[in-house]
């Protein structure tokens, strides 16, 4: 008898027999989906703890789904029957109650966000998606290809365990699946590669073999019903107030349609019987390879619960992503829509955010439920920095000059000596100077900032103004007829069309639809809050507040062929303090720029300040960017490696220039004036940045002679 044979033959028999003398009862639970990644992760890790900790101690899997749906999953099946494992000895989660068990303890695997039966339970998370860190507990979260990589390394990694070929072949099979055979670029890692490596010479088969067998088993629906297939991979979420279902299948929609047996009457008994508004098929094709999308709407809802055009809403928000770059087919087909994919790279992982969003009038960022390569939560070992990035002449030049006028004046910062160390509060004459700082930063006007930065430019290069130049009033042309921007790449976003349109300028009356909360307001309407841990202490972000304005930072790739992620952020997605609820805005958006921040770096980091574009009288005041610096974590500081302010104006050199007592030597020294995108893009790639179009205005007008070109569209990127 196999090892894992052994194991959950003795788990059934024994789960009955259980007293109060087991000091805890460990339960390994996967994702409801019980995918061959979540299936192996169960049944690996809980095998691992009853093979290495205390007779006292009692560990079993627990599969998330029903009894009779393991059956669906052909690529299991098939593992089973070659490992001639019995999964009659299996335990399910909707079977077991764990009140019932003595000292529940429960670890999560390849998801984070359990069901509320088990949450008062769990103690433990193993997993490779965003965390979603609804509450605490001992985690290990990495965005590598497959779960069963983390769990793999877990055990590879122990002086205590053996590692049977019957585990071994399990968590290979899914690491291969999860990552193409470990040929999918976008997903799979170095860890992968190398955990895969390892487990290889546990297992009998070779990994082309293996992975041909598991693919081939998975991918043959030929003996299922419809309704199998609606339910053999479907997961089910909630979408502001609208229960949404995603089904996946491995043939197309259309063939799903025309070959399987009262397929469309089974689309409305499936979506009554899960109780969902929407109903979402995405289908693949392997060979050639394509991809379908449908959209069905539960009939007989009420109109006023469901609005009688919302799949056609979908299908227009979806159609108007470029990235995805979607046709519509099969009219008449069935009472529903679909769609041709036509770029193919585009998984449930990517589509799933994208059609939540269209939901939630959120961005996709802030309802994905997977993780996007690049933005590992591993823990930052801080090591000496390395050299700094190679700047251009200018900045070179600007830099010397720089540090002639500190030897010349004397200068010494006061405080944050340490880079990564928070400075001590301020004193009282400290206090005072910066309030004199933000009376004198107000008496510069920031409404002067556009001429002062063509003016400052001009200067620099020696060069005439042009008298009848006014940027102001070119940032002010180029706003109002912008486009939509793009989403980005690898994380594809949906983001409100025509931003200037709607946001106010100086003599603009605030929009009506930016609500304008009073706090007892906020504290009723807990729909769109987020809370995050911002310098040691949770804050509450309105995300309805500020949904205007949270494009302003975005991930724009990686410095060449390392992981020096590039945070890009905008000063176009300003709000203007027009707003009457300005300082509440400014507020919560600057909580949610560093949450985002932290969120999307791992290790070393660049900063690209995009200062032109904005809308007249939007700066927050001296105190405001204080205020930014100091909150700013330790480790967001110490593994910052340049901050690029792209067009930096009279107002923001002087307002760094001032700034400059209350913040570290190193940390000042990181920052770098870019004049000209041309000059950026020396240091960083612009391919995958989000430059709006009145940032390219401005630079035109001020670069004419040496204007980049923008670049053509990262949609049709492979």
């Amino acid at each position: 008898m196999s090892a894992l044979s052994e194991f959950v033959k003795h788990a059934s028999e024994h789960i009955k027999e259980l007293d109060e003398g087991i000091l805890a009862t460990r339960l390994v639970v996967g994702n409801e989906s019980c995918d061959l990644d979540s299936v192996a992760c169960s049944l690996s890790l809980a095998h691992f703890y009853w093979s290495t900790i205390s007779s006292s101690f009692f560990s079993l899997p627990l599969l998330n789904c029903l009894r009779e749906d393991l059956s669906l999953r052909q690529d299991i099946v098939w593992l089973l029957n070659h490992l001639k494992i019995d999964s009659s000895y299996f335990l399910f989660l909707p079977e077991v109650s764990l009140s019932d068990l003595p000292h529940p303890r429960v670890t999560l695997v390849d998801h984070n966000v359990p069901d509320e039966s088990i949450r008062p339970y769990v103690d433990e998370i193993i997993d490779h998606h965003d965390d979603a860190l609804t509450f605490e507990c001992y985690r290990v979260i990495e965005p590598v290809g497959s779960c069963s990589t983390l769990v793999a390394e877990k055990l590879l990694s122990s002086e205590d365990y053996e590692m049977p070929n019957d585990v071994a072949t399990f968590l290979l099979s899914a690491i291969l699946i999860d990552t193409g055979n470990l040929k999918i670029e976008t997903r799979v890692t170095e860890k992968d590669v190398e955990i895969a490596g390892k487990l290889g010479s546990f297992v009998s088969l070779s990994s082309d073999q293996l992975y041909y067998n598991v693919l081939t088993a998975r991918e043959d629906v030929s003996d299922l019903t419809a309704l199998q297939i609606l339910r053999k991979d479907f997961k089910k979420s909630e979408a502001g107030n609208f229960i949404v279902g995603f089904s996946s299948m491995t043939l197309l929609v259309t063939d799903f349609l025309a070959t399987k047996m009262n397929a469309t009457s089974d689309l409305e008994l499936f979506s009554s019987q899960q109780e969902l508004h929407i109903l979402v098929l995405l289908s693949i094709q392997l060979k050639p390879l394509r991809r379908q999308i449908a959209l069905y709407q539960r009939p007989g809802l009420p109109p006023a619960s469901v609005p009688a055009d919302l799949v056609d809403s979908i299908a227009a928000s979806l159609e108007a992503d470029h990235q995805l770059q979607v046709e519509r087919i099969g009219e008449g087909l069935f009472d529903g829509i679909i769609m041709e994919q036509g770029n193919t790279s585009f998984s449930r992982k990517q589509i799933l955010p994208l059609i939540m969003s269209c939901l939630t009038d959120s961005p996709p960022d802030e309802v994905k439920t997977h993780r996007l390569r690049g933005f590992p939560r591993s823990e930052t070992i801080y090591l000496e920095d390395p050299p700094p990035l190679p700047l251009p002449a200018s900045v070179k030049e600007d830099e010397k000059e720089r540090e002639k006028g500190r030897e010349e004046k004397g200068e010494r910062e006061t405080t944050g000596e340490e880079e990564g160390q928070l400075e001590p509060h301020l004193t009282a004459s400290q206090q005072g100077s910066l309030l004199q700082l933000e009376s004198i930063s107000a008496r510069l006007g920031e409404s002067m900032d556009s001429f002062a930065l063509a003016q400052d430019s001009d200067e620099e290069r020696n060069k005439t103004p042009s008298p009848n130049a006014s940027l102001s009033n070119l940032a002010d042309r180029s706003i109002s007829s912008i486009d939509d921007p793009h989403p980005h790449p690898l994380e594809p976003q949906v983001i409100v069309s025509s931003p200037a349109a709607i946001l106010p300028q100086e003599s603009d009356v605030p929009p009506p639809a930016i609500p304008e909360y009073t706090p007892e307001e906020e504290s009723k309407d807990t729909r769109d809050f987020r809370l995050v841990m911002i310098g040691g202490e949770e804050r509450r972000i309105s995300l309805k507040l500020i949904e205007l304005y949270r494009p302003i930072v975005q991930h724009g790739g990686y410095l060449g062929n390392d992981q020096t992620a590039i945070v890009v952020i905008s000063s176009f997605y300003l709000p203007p303090k027009s707003l009457r609820n300005y300082p509440q805005v400014i507020s919560q958006l600057f909580f949610y720029v560093l949450s985002v921040v932290e969120k999307l770096v791992v290790d070393d980091y660049v900063i690209v300040y995009l200062h032109s574009g904005a809308p007249r009288n939007s700066m927050p005041g001296i105190q405001w960017f204080h205020r930014f610096y100091r909150m700013i974590d330790r480790r967001l500081r110490k593994n910052l490696k340049n901050l690029f302010i792209v067009h930096p104006s009279f107002w923001v050199k002087t307002m760094l220039r001032l700034l400059r007592p209350f913040i570290s030597r190193k940390f000042y020294r990181k920052v770098s004036h870019i004049n000209s995108l041309k000059e950026l893009n020396e240091q960083v790639k612009l391919d995958a940045m989000l430059i709006p179009e009145a940032v390219r205005s401005v630079d035109h007008h001020l670069n004419p002679s040496h204007y980049l070109e923008k670049p053509d569209s990262p949609t049709n990127e492979k």
